[in-house]
This record gives structure tokens, C-alpha cells and sequence, in this order.
């Protein structure tokens, strides 16, 4: 299933085939304690032959589909026009971040 409708869902989509997690083996310790990476593997095949691919494609992989900010504002905003679910909502500015985007606090109560 898509996550998004809009333009995302037609540039990302899930694909792999033998898809794999799993937990490597220690590579140092810290105070005694040993840190384990974890590795996500999976197998890919380029084909000509899928519908949109051309030469010169150029493919990204990623682990879970990009969240951008303006994806984060619309879902803010359908949450806050919820009957249900934008009464128990606030949003206040939090802070503004280096690049002048307003960063907002949602704070969740019944109050």
C-alpha cells in the first residue's frame, strides 16, 4: 500500500526481494559493555524491462520512504482540522531552526 497519494508515491515505491535484518556481532566495547550494529540487507535486480526505467536512471535506496517537511505540515494540519482529533491538539511554535522554519511543539491532552 502507498503511504502517500501525492508525488512521493509515484517517485518511491517498495521493492527488494530477500529482505533481511539482523544483528552483527560486537565491534567494541565502552565501560564493559558491547555495542551491536544491526545490518538491513536485501536483493535487487536492474532490469530494462520495468515499466519507467530508462538508461540513465539514477535509483535511491532507502530504508523507509522520505518524510519531508512540507509532508509533516500536511499531516499537522489534517490532524488539526480532525472533529475528532483536533480538539485534543495544540501547536505553538517551539523554536525556529537555523534554516527559518518554524519548528512547532503538538502537545496531546484532554485538558
Amino acid at each position: 500500500s502507498r503511504l502517500w497519494a501525492g508525488q512521493a508515491s509515484r517517485l518511491w515505491e517498495p521493492v527488494g526481494e530477500n529482505v533481511r535484518y539482523h544483528q552483527t556481532a560486537p565491534r567494541e566495547e565502552l565501560r564493559g559493555f558491547a555495542f551491536h550494529g544491526y545490518t538491513l540487507a536485501f536483493d535487487f535486480t536492474f532490469s530494462q524491462g520495468r515499466a519507467g526505467s530508462s538508461r540513465g536512471d539514477i535509483v535511491f535506496f532507502a530504508m523507509c520512504m522520505p518524510f519531508t517537511y512540507s509532508m509533516l505540515q500536511l499531516s499537522l494540519r489534517a490532524l488539526a482540522q480532525d472533529p475528532s482529533a483536533g480538539p485534543l491538539c495544540k501547536f505553538r511554535c517551539l523554536c525556529g531552526t537555523l534554516g527559518d522554519v518554524r519548528c512547532d511543539l503538538l502537545e496531546i491532552s484532554n485538558w
